[in-house]
């Protein structure tokens, strides 16, 4: 199993130039730069699951009000056949569009469920596994984890999952939506959680490494 920095693995995919990528990994590690940073530079046709998961169950069922549950049983607990026929057969439609027309896809999205990683890829041809791990006490990865707190408001939680909020103090976010400054209380929450992910997705890399042994795994 390859462990390298952002840039090494950007180096690797720009001159291996597989024909499908799957970049995976937990939020603000970096996943999705890397993917609009390849496409820039190698053409390569980016499909962000979140906007399959959006655009074929949220929406059409309208179910704005339990986007959370949707993500986590679509990528994670598999405990809603429907919306997982759903999912899998929509993000399948788009990659085998692309690939038809020749054109090089990565696939960006956090699934967590190894099985439903499989049920994506059944048919397709083979897939660069890519992994983005962010390792415990990371300055990189709180800096990132902050930089998508100071965009949240009240209403917008700009992607940031329950997990995380379960670690911010509500009289701290209160105020700093008013103020809109990061408070030694809001920094600690924001650490807090950036260790848990990190031991979070230790456990979640092994569980993906066992279907997938040739995962590769960027160190955040």
């Amino acid at each position: 199993m390859a462990r390298m920095t952002t840039d090494e693995m950007y180096q690797y995919a720009y001159n291996k130039e597989p024909q499908l990528l799957y970049v995976s990994g937990k939020t603000c590690t970096g996943k999705t730069n890397f993917s609009k940073r390849l496409s820039a530079s190698s053409g390569y046709r980016v499909i962000e699951l979140d906007k399959v998961v959006l655009e074929a169950i949220v929406n059409p069922f309208d179910l704005q009000g339990s986007q959370g549950d949707v993500f986590l049983s679509v990528y994670k607990t598999a405990d809603n056949a429907g919306w997982i026929d759903i999912f899998v057969t929509e993000a399948q439609k788009r990659i085998k569009d692309l690939l038809m027309r020749s054109k090089k896809v990565i696939i960006d999205g956090a699934v967590a469920n190894p099985t439903i990683m499989q049920k994506i890829f059944d048919g397709l041809p083979e897939v660069l596994c890519i992994y983005f791990h962010p390792l415990e006490a990371s300055p990189n990865y709180q800096r990132n984890l902050t930089n998508r707190f100071k965009d949240t408001t009240a209403q917008n939680e700009n992607g940031l999952p329950k997990a995380f909020w379960e670690c911010i103090n509500k009289e701290s976010f209160a105020r700093f939506c008013s103020d809109r400054s990061i408070t030694p209380e809001l920094e600690q929450g924001i650490r807090l959680y950036a260790q848990r992910s990190s031991q979070e997705s230790v456990v979640r890399l092994g569980t993906l490494q066992k279907s997938f042994p040739h995962i590769m795994v960027v160190e955040v």
